[in-house]
């Protein structure tokens, strides 16, 4: 009975490990693309800055 206790919060433990990664993950594609977008709208606005950089 013990055993299997512990393999079930070993389950949920993974569980989570898995929820937190995919959040993250998404959470960076999110931010990846608002800086793209940021960087388009940049070169927009200021050509000439960013043919310096």
């Amino acid at each position: 009975m013990k055993a299997l206790k512990e393999a079930n919060l070993i389950k949920e433990g993974s569980d989570l490990q898995n929820l937190k990664i995919k959040s993250y993950s998404l959470l960076l594609l999110s931010l990846t693309r608002l800086h793209q977008k940021l960087d388009s709208k940049r070169d927009r606005l200021c050509p000439k800055v960013s043919s310096v950089n």
